[in-house]
């Protein structure tokens, strides 16, 4: 392994993420600018004077310009505003007591899909067209091809007097309901890529040597197909802990994807643009990582 090639590998990625970062910051900016109306027209019984005074609280009486380099300032020094619609709270504090809920509900989806996706990927591709690998994707492809929304009203009609509506029960279904899309994609890629390994001449030669399937599959084939799998999880993750509106929407919970559509029809600009940004440097760190594990245990990947 090239330790200089890995090291130039991730300075390259930690650069390009970071001017990913500045892109969307910038279209993110602009976007706000041009939509029509502005953030104070929700807002009842306010006289031209308040909304000036208002505007010039927030900045808003400035040039385009130097509101886009104020806002790039704030940035750099962690302030992402403070929001229109809730006076005196920021947008840290929103983004903080709405990400709690999306990000235990998240994390526990994300690992239900993970550990049990790759089981039976292994498990599907060890009994190949075998009746257990037939029964796994039939159901695999059924349940993608329904619709999360679909999902999350026939679990939210069906089992929900199962768990408690209060406490931690109340996540319990959400939680197995937000982890099906992505188990279902870990266990056919998983099954898909193991398949690739085990076909090559590599395993043949271990499988001549007189070794169990069983070490085969977990020790040799698992390691060398796991690549493709960490490229998946590293985005799917991402966005799984940003919330998911139907999902919370349907079970209730105030996450950060549900705060996100509210801010958004009360034309709440910084809190928009701050929870933007937010997203997107959870989804570019989730890829960043992701890539530089595969960079770390893959040491034939293509460093140019």
């Amino acid at each position: 392994m090239d330790k200089q090639k890995i090291f130039f590998y991730i300075v390259k990625r930690l650069v390009l993420s970071i001017i990913t970062i500045f892109i969307i910051t910038t279209i993110v900016f602009f976007l706000s600018q041009i939509i029509p109306g502005g953030p104070f027209e929700g807002v009842k019984n306010l006289t031209y004077e308040l909304r000036q005074i208002k505007g010039k609280i927030y900045g808003l009486d400035k040039p385009i310009y130097v509101q886009y380099l104020l806002y790039l300032k704030n940035i750099s020094m962690l302030d992402l505003g403070t929001s229109i619609s809730q006076q005196g709270i920021t947008v840290t504090e929103i983004i903080y007591n709405s990400m709690k809920y999306s990000l235990y509900t998240g994390t526990a989806s994300a690992l239900i899909a993970i550990i049990f996706g790759i089981i039976i990927g292994c498990l599907a591709a060890f009994f190949n067209k075998k009746i257990f690998d037939k029964i796994t994707m039939f159901l695999t492809v059924l349940t993608m091809s329904l619709p999360l929304f679909f999902i999350s009203c026939l679990c939210n009609k069906t089992l929900s007097g199962f768990f408690s509506s209060s406490g931690v029960s109340r996540f319990i279904l959400p939680t197995i309901v937000l982890s099906i899309p992505p188990l279902c994609s870990i266990i056919r890629l998983t099954k898909s890529s193991v398949i690739d390994v085990l076909n090559t001449n590599y395993i043949k030669a271990i499988r001549a040597r007189g070794i169990s399937e069983k070490n085969i599959l977990f020790k040799h084939a698992l390691p060398n197909a796991i690549v493709p799998v960490i490229s998946y999880i590293g985005p799917t993750f991402a966005d799984i802990i940003t919330g998911n509106v139907i999902i919370e929407h349907a079970f209730g919970i105030p996450g950060v994807g549900q705060s996100y559509i509210n801010f958004i029809s009360h034309r709440d600009y910084p809190v928009v643009m701050g929870m933007t940004i937010f997203f997107t440097f959870i989804i570019v760190g989730a890829i960043l990582i992701s890539d530089i594990i595969c960079a770390i245990i893959n040491p034939n990947i293509d460093f140019n």
